[in-house]
């Protein structure tokens, strides 16, 4: 089986540090916080910076990359991306989380409070 390719522009890479490689900024959709994922050099699973992952060894940021979470070793080949290009391009194999419906109309209250109710 070939081993995935993840594009990564280089304006999000990372230099490689003691006991982790192939190291890389991704911004969260949904928070716009940074975070870093990273690959242990000898165990050679995946791990993000985020809370879900530091707490549980599992988030989405690596479930939207196609990448194992849990510490299970899997390895990719980092591509430069092209000039452009969003900073980080899935393998084909991963799936884009859903966006949420919002509906933009407050739900009315079913009843009104006045000051005699508190």
């Amino acid at each position: 089986m070939p081993v995935p390719i993840l594009h990564i522009s280089p304006l999000f890479r990372l230099p490689d540090k003691e006991l982790w490689e192939n190291r890389f900024q991704v911004v969260s959709p949904s928070s716009g916080s940074t975070y870093i994922i990273a690959q242990h050099r000898q165990k050679r699973h995946w791990a993000c910076s985020c809370r879900a992952w530091t707490t549980r060894r599992k988030c989405k940021h690596l479930d939207s990359l196609g990448l194992p979470n849990h510490e299970v070793p899997h390895e990719v080949t980092l591509v430069s991306a092209a000039p452009g290009a969003s900073p980080v391009k899935p393998p084909k194999q991963a799936v884009s989380p859903a966006k949420p419906t919002i509906n933009p109309l407050p739900a009315k209250p079913k009843r009104a409070i006045s000051f005699e109710d508190v």
